[in-house]
């Protein structure tokens, strides 16, 4: 949208472009603009005016930063900041679940770096159960809506917090002094997804309002979001190399012609089981923005700033499952000498892809064991669950300006209330074999045929009601921080200033939780599955599916069932989940000196921050019950340089060196410990290290006019103490003479499964960004990353790093006049690891995405928008070493949205 207006007016020209950065090249140029108490001012309001606000924040950063500003109020340039944040050079982001939730800077996992509000921390929780607790921020707590400004910091400066080694994301809210009095914003929409076909009410307004003299106002906004979400899956549930003499035997015994053995070298993969996943969801997101500012006089600011969000999900995932894999490592039945490591079931019309000797069962069927009879092989295993995450943050900030020095002060408090309220574990199943195909596009087709003993999909007549629990694990996290700050100006030929603080944050995440396992459920599961139909599930898979993919099938009524639950075992008897229980609080001072450098044409900063961190964790150990607690200390020295040079008016190069450090995830670091009789066993480290990494980066930029650039940036990350999990020799107070009492001075060694400090990574690369407008109406933005990652544990063995795509594009093209403006963006991230699981590498194939928008300017204050996001309706595809073991292939559709906005 492009809106140009000509006022009379004293505010500053910082309030046509990016208030915020108020960098000291950049201040210098605005406070020369507005000598004279009235000013004709050219508003530039668009597309054309956000870019160029996000060049300038650039350009006279003293830092190797990018920013993204709202075009106007409640005009982010996407729907979620994450997605946002994506179109930046080095940025990528994870999507699972159809919406941008984490950011990785850089190639760096998404725990390795963090997110900031107004300068501080934000509390943040995870829904899924299935995702450990880490540091990483969900981006979908926050609506675009509150949100004025990013920048993304991808060299430190001393005085910014520490915990990041890929980069440091700023997010900027509003103050209701920049803004004129009785400014009003508000719109209302609705979002269309294709594959839920519902659609959802999205509203949102801001009103800001000031006193005559401008030292005292009040601003407030409210953001309502109704999401169906909905994704189709095809699972397969882990492979097992079969490199145990066992497994290796069994198999032999079963397949006819099998030469796949440990004692040549030659080993094949099995699939334990796969299923056709059908996930729905509804979210309600509620979130609350309310600042005060009082500035009394041009000296002090003091601001209040309150954010609450509310992010309600009720979400269930059916899974109609071929769960055939303890075939391949359990004897038939019944058990006997003889039969051990017999497979249970026998494998007929079989065959192995095997390429580059990495070989997998992919085509086969599942028959009756030896005995004649079938496995529990045709079920469906379902999880549903009811979630509440909250955000809440009460921020104080204060300045005052003297003639020589600057004081800063901010004090808040801010919470975080996650995990869920309830998940309820249901499992039917059936004696059945099944007719498997794999393809190494992700999809999987299985069938039960009739002579195999298979029943219908259409209902569960016939099936056993085989398992049912439910539990809760609500997850918290909370920081309490205060820090002061001096500047103090220079009158020298190199240092323009000298800023230093203290900061103090105490944390706490924590888990806690329920369970009915193992409770008395035999009456529930004497009762016949099929009472609970509750008809067919939707036509699942439809862009992906072959003529064998199972894409429908009978779902069940989870009320019922939970009624009927409830009445076999009272609520009142779940019992503790010792196992995910735990207690992590975190007590961190830091101290810096910043020297700003301003020397003409080469501007900068150089500085220290010391941090030191001390950590208590509490925890179960599982084998006693009992509570324990583990303490640690550490400290980092962090130094930064960062210098800017001006080489012409329009070329700029930066150097920055740096050291960061990102702390260990909750996941990692907490007491849970579990301890065999046979002095082994497993759990979290409290006395992990931080991540720490020595980073250089080198940029050329190139500003061919007010909106156009071209630049090329390079990095070089050496990371050491990266974490991973290693078995090693621990010292614990146990009873290690097995006579039932334990001593104070009683201790034994046992091999601990935990995480460790040790492995070491690089990770180097370059980004390469353009852009420029073409004409008067139309534009281009357009940015590369390589970044080539690469680590070596403690052993030297070389390993892959999380989170890290070799190859990332950006693309976006504008048109922008006095009516119309129109936006269109491809984003393409190259695979990368996610993790790992029965010691194989879990891998996200390469995705890529089209999003649109197009807007009509009605009136200078009303438009309507019209957006789409995913056109392209991609798939995402992660799979376990090589394609023909998939993990999961998921669809969720294209979303649209048609909104209309007034601003006055």
């Amino acid at each position: 949208m492009l809106n140009i207006q000509l006022k009379k007016t004293s505010i500053a020209v910082s309030a046509v472009l990016f208030a915020s950065l108020t960098q000291p090249v950049y201040a210098e140029e605005t406070e020369s603009a507005v000598q004279d108490d009235e000013v004709e001012v050219i508003a530039v309001k668009g597309i054309r005016a956000s870019t160029r606000a996000n060049l300038n924040a650039k350009r006279f950063s003293d830092t190797i930063v990018d920013a993204i500003t709202a075009e106007d109020i409640g005009k982010f340039p996407d729907k979620n900041v994450a997605e946002s944040l994506q179109r930046i050079a080095g940025v990528s982001i994870t999507r699972d679940f159809g919406e941008g939730e984490k950011v990785s800077i850089r190639g760096t996992a998404p725990q390795l770096n963090q997110t900031l509000v107004n300068g501080q921390n934000i509390a943040s929780t995870k829904w899924w159960s299935l995702e450990p607790s880490s540091r990483s921020f969900n981006y979908s707590l926050l609506p675009s809506e509150l949100v004025s400004a990013l920048e993304v910091y991808k060299s430190p400066e001393a005085k910014i917090d520490e915990g990041a080694i890929g980069g440091t994301v700023i997010l900027r809210t509003r103050k209701p002094l920049d803004l004129d009095a009785n400014s009003l914003y508000g719109s209302a929409g609705v979002r269309y997804n294709d594959k839920t076909e519902s659609s959802d009410p999205q509203v949102s307004g801001l009103y800001s309002w000031k006193n005559e003299q401008e030292t005292f106002g009040i601003l407030a906004s409210l953001v309502y979001q109704g999401r169906e979400q909905r994704r189709d899956g095809l699972e397969a549930f882990g492979w097992f190399d079969a490199t145990r003499a066992d497994t290796a035997s069994s198999i032999g015994k079963s397949v006819p012609g099998w030469d796949y053995d440990i004692h040549t070298g030659k080993t094949a993969s099995w699939n334990w089981g796969m299923g056709s996943a059908y996930f729905n969801q509804e979210r309600d997101r509620v979130a609350l923005n309310l600042t005060t500012q009082f500035r009394p006089t041009e000296d002090l600011d003091l601001t209040l700033n309150i954010i609450n969000s509310d992010l309600k999900q009720t979400n269930t995932n059916y899974n109609y499952i071929s769960a055939h894999g303890w075939a391949a490592y359990m004897p038939c039945t019944p058990w006997n000498s003889e039969s051990d490591y017999d497979l249970c079931a026998r494998i007929e019309d079989y065959s192995i892809t095997d390429p580059n000797g990495v070989a997998a069962l992919t085509d086969y069927t599942i028959g009756a064991n030896g005995y004649g009879d079938y496995q529990t092989n045709q079920m469906q295993e379902s999880f549903s669950r009811v979630a509440t995450l909250k955000t809440r943050v009460i921020d104080l900030d204060a300045e005052y300006h003297a003639d020589t020095f600057k004081l800063h002060g901010q004090i808040g408090y801010t919470e975080a209330d996650g995990g869920y309220d309830r998940e309820d574990m249901v499992n039917f199943g059936h004696e059945s074999g099944s007719k498997i195909s794999i393809s190494d596009n992700g999809v999987i087709d299985f069938s039960f045929p009739e002579e195999l003993n298979g029943k219908p999909t259409d209902s569960y007549d016939g099936f056993d009601f085989r398992a049912y629990r439910w539990n809760t694990r609500p997850e918290n996290d909370k920081e309490f921080y205060a820090q002061a700050d001096v500047t103090y100006e220079l009158d020298g030929d190199v240092f323009s200033s000298v800023e230093a603080g203290l900061k103090y944050r105490d944390k706490e995440h924590s888990q806690t939780g329920v369970t009915t396992e193992g409770q008395d459920y035999s009456a529930l599961l004497a009762t016949n599955p099929g009472e609970f139909d509750a008809g067919l599930s939707p036509e699942l898979h439809e862009s992906v599916a072959t003529e064998n993919t199972l894409t429908q099938y009978a779902l069940y009524d989870l009320a019922k069932i939970r009624a009927a639950a409830d009445k076999v075992v009272n609520p009142s008897k779940a019992t503790l989940d010792k196992g995910n229980v735990y207690e992590l609080t975190e007590e961190i001072t830091a101290a810096y000196v910043q020297a700003n450098i301003n020397m003409g044409d080469l501007r900068g900063n150089v500085g220290l921050r010391l941090v030191n961190t001390d950590v208590t964790s509490s925890a179960y150990e599982l084998t006693s019950g009992d509570w324990f607690t583990e303490e640690s200390s550490y400290s980092n020295v962090l130094p930064s340089l960062n210098l800017s040079y001006s080489i012409t008016d329009s070329f700029i190069t930066r150097f920055a060196a740096s050291k960061t450090m990102s702390r260990a995830n909750y996941a990692d670091l907490v007491a849970t410990r579990t301890l065999n009789p046979n002095l082994s066993g497993s759990g979290g480290n409290p006395g992990l290290d931080p991540y720490d990494a020595t980073n250089i980066d080198l940029s050329f930029e190139w500003y061919f006019s007010d909106e156009g650039l071209l630049s090329a940036a390079l990095f070089h990350k050496k990371i050491g103490s990266f974490i991973f999990n290693t078995t090693g020799e621990a010292t614990i107070n146990y009873d290690c003479n097995q006579d039932g009492t334990v001593g104070a001075d009683e201790t034994c060694i046992f091999a601990m499964t935990r995480p460790e400090n040790g492995a070491n990574a690089t990770n180097k690369g370059v980004e390469l960004s353009f852009q420029m407008p073409i004409g008067h109406n139309f534009g281009v933005i357009a940015n590369y990353t390589y970044s080539d990652a690469t680590g070596e544990n403690a052993e030297g063995t070389e390993i892959p790093l999380a989170g890290n795509s070799k190859n990332t594009i950006n693309l976006t093209g504008y048109f922008e006049n006095e009516l119309f403006s129109a936006r269109i963006a491809y984003n393409d991230r190259s695979e990368y690891l996610t993790g790992f699981t029965f010691g194989g590498a879990n891998t996200a194939d390469s995705y890529s995405q089209v999003d649109a928008s197009v807007s009509y300017n009605i009136s200078d204050n009303w438009s309507v928008t019209l957006e789409g996001q995913n056109l392209t309706n991609s798939e995402i595809f992660h799979y376990q070493n090589e394609k023909f073991r998939p993990i999961g292939l998921y669809t969720f559709g294209r979303s649209f949205y048609l909104s209309t906005s007034f601003n006055f």
